[in-house]
């Protein structure tokens, strides 16, 4: 038995042993099964009008579409199911012979342009107290939040122009199923939706996220064995000064979900980001440095098979955000900035710094009703010479590809 199964059986058996002995045993269901439901969702309706690589669009969208459903059992255990709709954008296709020619052909069931569901979260969460400094600790299982995504989204508000810095690089995902471990440090930060705008992990002096998952990310089967372990732990360093003031370490470590490397069973696959933020009613900032050793899909590495190895990256981002002093501060002012360069030690190419991707974003936000917000934005991407997309690794033939630009305008509906 392997290290990695080790773990995972380690993990699993105390989650469910934890699960009995929690709160003395558990009671029947309440006799009303709608007590303790909540049923809420959240969509993006964008018009864009881009020009990417000479290809361009001028079209309405639903780029994403999110239903939730929680229900509390007890009070030491819930659920929570969201179903994330998205448009398929390709289909698959087969191969079939025809008068003794292949051809290839598209199944009449293709889903291509339809609007489908999948599974984003769903997942088990038991409430296990405190434990001294260690406070609201909450033991999940099944398909969960990985990463500093939703950390990151307690912050910045515009998901729905575009995907966070580490699942836009395409280094890492959002959610995955396996066990995990949440919690806060020193209890609840009084007021602190009122001192730092969000209600969202508002632990006195911070808080974390452990987990154990297959590494695929939801929208991915698992092709190998290997299990990855992600993390993320933030502190408030000045809790009377300055609470909107956190300091975030994250990472992962494993292989990627792929049949490479040496062992046919995953290439090595790492990342360590160091968050520096400042989150208050009216103004939010914050900056991120990535360091990375491949990307979870495997998409950032050199050679192939048996000889395949990943990439060394590195990355820095940045976000601000600052509300208007009209009448209920509804009109906002953003912008973001990222450069993300895969192959930092010259491993594809031999010319230094021809590999990395800068995107510039700017727009402007006016809130409807509570999480409700029509944007505005202008978002530009220009690629160094030997360059390929987000996501895909550099060539050793310069690409000299085009700016990316879109124009968006973007309805985010939310109740």
């Amino acid at each position: 038995m392997n290290r990695t199964t080790v773990q995972l059986n380690i993990a699993v058996t105390v989650f469910v042993l934890t699960l009995g002995l929690a709160n003395g045993g558990a009671s029947a269901a309440d006799e009303n099964p709608l007590e303790g439901l909540k049923l809420s969702g959240e969509a993006y309706i964008d018009w864009s009008r881009y020009d990417i690589q000479d290809a361009t669009s001028n079209e309405f969208s639903l780029k994403r579409g999110y239903l939730t459903v929680t229900k509390k059992a007890n009070p030491w255990l819930s659920f929570r199911y969201t179903l994330d709709v998205k448009q398929a954008s390709s289909s698959a296709t087969v191969t079939q012979d025809e008068d003794d020619q292949p051809i290839t052909v598209k199944p009449a069931n293709a889903l291509d342009g339809n609007y489908v569901f999948r599974t984003k979260y769903l997942f088990a969460e038991m409430l296990l107290g405190d434990a001294g400094f260690l406070t609201d600790l909450r033991a999940r299982l099944g398909m969960q939040h990985v990463g500093p995504d939703d950390f990151e989204q307690s912050m910045n508000p515009y998901r729905a122009q575009d995907r966070n810095g580490l699942e836009r690089a395409g280094l890492f995902g959002t959610s995955d199923l396996g066990v995990g471990l949440n919690g806060t440090f020193g209890g609840k930060l009084e007021d602190a939706k009122g001192k730092t705008g969000s209600a969202k992990y508002d632990g006195r002096y911070g808080s974390f996220q452990l987990a154990l998952t297959n590494g695929c990310n939801y929208d991915k089967a698992e092709k190998n064995e290997n299990k990855l372990v992600s993390g993320r732990v933030s502190l408030r360093p000045a809790v009377a000064a300055a609470p909107g003031l956190q300091l975030t370490v994250a990472g992962a470590f494993g292989k990627d979900n792929t049949l490479e490397g040496p062992d046919a069973a995953g290439v090595d696959f790492n990342f360590l980001m160091g968050m520096v933020s400042w989150q208050s009613p009216m103004f939010i900032a914050y900056g991120q440095l990535v360091t990375s050793e491949n990307n979870q899909a495997g998409s950032y590495g050199f050679g192939s098979g048996a000889l395949r190895t990943g990439l060394r990256g590195r990355a820095w981002l940045a976000f601000a955000s600052v509300k208007l002093p009209d009448a209920g501060s509804r009109w906002a002012l953003f912008g973001r900035t990222a450069f993300v360069d895969s192959d930092v030690d010259d491993d594809v190419t031999t010319s230094d710094q021809e590999t990395g991707v800068t995107v510039l974003t700017g727009g402007v936000s006016y809130e409807l009703a509570k999480g409700n917000l029509f944007t505005a934005a202008i978002d530009n991407a220009s690629y160094d010479p030997y360059a390929a997309e987000l996501g895909k690794a550099p060539t050793s033939a310069r690409l000299e590809r085009k700016d990316d630009q879109r124009l968006q305008l973007v309805y985010k509906l939310e109740f």
